[in-house]
């Protein structure tokens, strides 16, 4: 069985690797900005987000004519949630921050995201989706993280590595300055990376039957 991986994730490529997945990447043009528009709460938007990404991939191997029986389509969105508002990624220098309203920010404001997560705490949230053999799946992925008190210059210093780029909250969990932020995990670590190994591998075996997953 082919895994068609509707996204461009370096990282979600990575974790696939390493479960020893045969997947091929074909990420879609799913307008997650349209989307946030319409839909400020965090579960919502994930479940229409995930599952806009793997029909998009569907149609698009139906056009192409593609056995899809044997095709297994996954998609996933990651996103971080402050109080109840939702913290999307840090793109060039800009991110969204969805409340009902779009609001294009800077590193300033990216600084000033970081520095809210000071002595606080923040969930990061993946929905998954899948699409196999005509029938659709879904499920919802929960980490919290508990941070220290941050200091400005280790801010700074973070975001001089540029890494917060197209990272969910501009949080590079990666990033080993980020080691100097959180006081600890609750949950699943791959889930802040942007794929929750453990509910994708509960999700397969239960679903996707005649597929072997370890």
């Amino acid at each position: 069985m082919k895994i068609i991986l509707a996204s461009a994730s370096a990282r979600r490529k990575e974790i696939l690797k390493r479960l020893g997945f045969d997947f091929q990447i074909a990420p879609t043009n799913f307008n997650e900005d349209e989307l946030e528009k319409n839909c400020a709460n965090p579960k919502k938007f994930l479940h229409d987000a995930a599952l806009g990404k793997a029909r998009l991939a569907f149609s698009q191997f139906k056009a192409a004519q593609h056995n899809k029986s044997k095709i297994l389509f996954l998609a996933a969105d990651t996103i971080g949630v402050q109080q109840g508002k939702i913290l999307r990624k840090v793109k060039n220098g800009t991110s969204a921050v969805v409340d009902g309203t779009s609001a294009v920010v800077n590193r300033q404001e990216a600084y000033k995201i970081l520095q809210s997560f000071s002595d606080n705490k923040i969930e990061v949230l993946t929905g998954l989706a899948i699409i196999y053999q005509d029938k659709e799946y879904f499920t919802l992925e929960k980490s919290i993280i508990y941070f220290k008190k941050i200091k400005p210059k280790e801010i700074q210093a973070y975001l001089n590595t540029k890494t917060f780029h197209d990272k969910a909250a501009a949080l590079d969990i990666e990033n080993i300055l980020v080691a100097n932020f959180v006081k600890r995990i609750d949950g699943c670590y791959f889930n802040i990376m942007g794929l929750p190994i453990r509910s994708l591998k509960k999700l397969l075996k239960s679903q996707c039957q005649n597929l072997n997953v370890k």
